[in-house]
């Protein structure tokens, strides 16, 4: 006996593999989208902590002085923020950096930097 076509059964199977198969792909996609998220913060976080660092040793530069500048903080447009503090060694000054984003998942970066004494 030929048979033209499928069964219900075979369809039905069909349905569900498919079925798996785009609810595996939503699931990774989902992640990939988190995962580039993460990282877009990442480097907001670290370019931050770059520019900071940059800007600590420009005032000691400028000062013409082996002071260490006042500590501080500032906080960004959207959320997050960062913090140093600065400290005088006979040979130079040593930049404390910590950052952080508005996104509570996330847990502070912090970076350490120098110049020596003008």
């Amino acid at each position: 006996m030929r048979r033209n076509g499928f069964s219900l059964l075979e369809v039905l199977i069909a349905l569900v593999v498919t079925s798996v198969g785009a609810l595996a792909l939503q699931s990774v996609s989902t992640a990939l989208a988190r995962l580039s998220n993460d990282g877009r913060e990442r480097r907001r976080v670290a370019q931050a902590l770059d520019s900071r660092l940059e800007w600590l040793a420009d005032q000691v530069r400028q000062s013409g002085f082996c002071l260490a500048p006042s500590p501080g903080s500032a906080t960004w447009p959207g959320g997050g923020g960062e913090s140093w503090s600065a400290t005088a060694w006979s040979r130079g000054i040593e930049f404390r950096v910590i950052a952080w984003t508005a996104r509570r998942a996330m847990s502070p970066d912090s970076a350490v930097g120098g110049t020596p004494c003008p």
